[in-house]
């Protein structure tokens, strides 16, 4: 990627070389940080905790997903991470051990990132087969 961008900045500082070419530059003022690993297991736990208690009998999904981003926290995690949001109050999925499993092997490996033992792209590949073998991880298939 940075090959890409070297290669595109060395192209763009030829074309101003030309007077009849005007190459505009543009200039990002806000950077996306994602949440740290740690900071969307306390999201987790949040979500879990207030689905076990204020929300059990909350059963419309629109209404409980409403509930919780009333919690200023669930909020920011919902506008910064909204697939993982979804993925994580998807009451149906997250009863199966497995899917719980393949979150948490996830979060693993962004944790290995974020302390530096992975980089992004072994992450990328860490992560899926972290996941497969989560998903693929099923106790109700007994071996004859």
């Amino acid at each position: 990627m940075d090959n890409m961008n070297a290669a595109m900045n060395a192209k763009m500082e030829k074309l101003a070389g030309d007077p009849n070419t005007t190459v505009l530059k543009t200039e990002f003022t806000k950077t996306f940080t994602p949440f740290s690993a740690a900071r969307i297991q306390r999201a987790w736990s949040t979500i879990d905790e207030m689905t076990a208690n204020e929300l059990k009998d909350v059963k419309d999904e629109h209404r409980y997903r409403r509930a919780l981003i009333k919690n200023d926290e669930l909020l920011a995690f919902y506008k910064t991470h909204t697939k993982m949001f979804l993925m994580l109050t998807s009451r149906e999925q997250m009863e199966e051990p497995r899917y719980r499993a393949a979150i948490e092997a996830m979060l693993n490996v962004r944790r290995q990132v974020e302390t530096g033992a992975l980089t992004e792209d072994k992450a990328n590949v860490e992560s899926s087969s972290a996941i497969l073998e989560a998903l693929m991880n099923d106790s109700r298939i007994v071996e004859a």
